[in-house]
């Protein structure tokens, strides 16, 4: 199995407001925003994500077959203690058709079922410790490509929805998360650039308002540099450009 990291990438978010509001931002005004480790095949076999406050936003590790297939991943807490661990089963042609999840605190385990329509996941099935199923989540295609997900609970009631759709070059234009039991909704709008990067994301809220604008720019090796944030009405906020620097 192939687990040993043998590269890591510190990205670092470099914010003009960082000495201000961030005691513990490096002179340049720039802080740590990621870790990500990598073994030989370029897989993820670490990361840690952090907050503008520093705190842990995400943490967890993964390995890997000798084909390459995630068979586990792990997630931590803040204080880098076990939550949770994930274990992937797959047939012979490849394709995840179970997924077994293993609580850390408490004897407990549930099994996600991955139903498939040829190459194409239709549903998964989530099972309990009792075998009992608690979750659905229904898929459909259109081209072969993603436009609905439905979310239903153990008694089969629908709880959310998401909606998709793409442009001519099958990129994501627009996603939209409806939630059916608190009668709430949001969406994003996305554009690209002639090389297709993303280079604008809007954030709109239930009442289809614009409330966040992000823009994204690049460099000539195509990675992104610089993104900005532009908050309105109630998420209104002073713009803060942000630089991302990659170690």
């Amino acid at each position: 199995m192939s687990q040993k990291a043998v590269k890591s990438v510190h990205t670092y978010i470099q914010n003009d407001l960082a000495l201000v509001d961030f005691d513990y931002a490096d002179s340049t005004g720039r802080y740590l925003a990621s870790i990500k480790e990598f073994d030989l095949n370029n897989n993820i076999v670490k990361e840690i994500g952090y907050r503008p406050d520093g705190w842990v936003e995400n943490h967890y590790t993964n390995k890997y077959n000798d084909k390459n297939q995630r068979i586990e991943h792990s997630i931590f807490d803040e204080d880098s203690q076990l939550m949770e661990t994930h274990k992937f089963d797959y047939d012979d042609a490849g394709k995840v058709i179970g997924e077994a999840c293993y609580y850390a605190e408490m004897d407990d385990s549930d099994y996600t079922h991955y139903v498939y329509d040829g190459d194409l996941l239709i549903e998964k099935r989530n099972m309990d410790s009792d075998n009992e199923l608690y979750m659905l989540i229904k898929f459909s295609y259109t081209d072969k490509l993603l436009t609905h997900e439905e979310h239903y609970n153990d008694e089969m009631k629908l709880e959310s929805e998401k909606v998709f759709e793409y442009n001519s070059e099958g990129k994501i234009i627009t996603d939209m998360v409806i939630d059916r039991l608190e009668g709430d909704k949001h969406s994003h709008k996305y554009e690209y650039d002639e090389a297709g990067n993303r280079i604008k994301s809007l954030y709109y809220n239930k009442k289809d308002q614009l409330a966040i604008k992000t823009t994204f720019e690049y460099d000539d090796q195509g990675r992104n540099i610089t993104l900005i944030d532009e908050m309105f009405m109630e998420y209104q906020q002073p713009d803060i450009p942000i630089v991302i620097v990659g170690r």
